[in-house]
């Protein structure tokens, strides 16, 4: 990157250097061109002047497709999260080489945490979308949040989990379970939250 910066700075500076020339030969055509009239021999001159003019204005054409270039390189440098959040996990370190498709951020976009709270299906009855709910964030005892009940999952959550419960070898011991409700935060600093923090809830139930 830093190679690739210096060029052009290079460049930007030659380009400068030569508009510079450039503007006094301008000068240079427009006095010759005054005094054409008072001698022929300055029309060699004004078609020598033409002629460097018409070379620096293609070398500053070439100038302007290369600083196009760099830049584009210096953009390729550049990494770009598609929205405003927090970096969860860094998978590279700086200097590695990275591929298309690798995994180089894992970001949390702002203003979407929630709370998932996987309740017992003994304490399901009257909780409703829209339900408030008490937070309580154990690594913030002391802060209050508040939310409301967003979502509750149709299946249990031991429907979908990766070792599901094998019932088919005669285990009949009855164990409760447990319903996925997500909660939305609706009050509070949410810029203390992390992901994977535990807490507890309470839950204002419809009657």
């Amino acid at each position: 990157y830093d190679v690739v910066k210096t060029e052009l700075d290079v460049l930007k500076h030659k380009k400068d250097y030569i508009l510079k020339k450039l503007k006094e030969l301008e000068i240079g055509l427009q006095k010759a061109e005054e005094g054409i009239k008072l001698a022929k021999s300055e029309e060699k001159t004004v078609k020598e002047l033409e002629n460097q003019i018409k070379s620096i204005t293609k070398n500053i054409q070439s100038l302007q497709k290369k600083e196009e270039d760099i830049i584009n390189l210096i953009s390729y440098t550049s990494l770009k999260s598609p929205y405003n959040g927090q970096i969860a996990k860094k998978f590279v370190s700086e200097g590695e080489v990275i591929k298309a498709g690798m995994p180089v951020y894992s970001v949390v976009p702002e203003n979407t945490f929630y709370i998932l709270v996987l309740l017992e299906e003994t304490k399901l009855k009257g909780v409703k979308v829209g339900n408030k709910v008490n937070i309580k964030i154990d690594a913030y005892p002391d802060t209050k949040f508040r939310g409301v009940v967003e979502e509750i999952n149709p299946a249990t959550a031991a429907k979908f989990a990766l070792v599901p419960r094998d019932v088919t070898a005669g285990e009949f011991t009855k164990v409760a379970q447990r319903i996925p409700v997500k909660v939305k935060i609706t009050e509070g600093d949410v810029s203390l939250l992390r992901v994977g923090l535990g807490g507890e809830v309470e839950i204002e139930k419809s009657r």
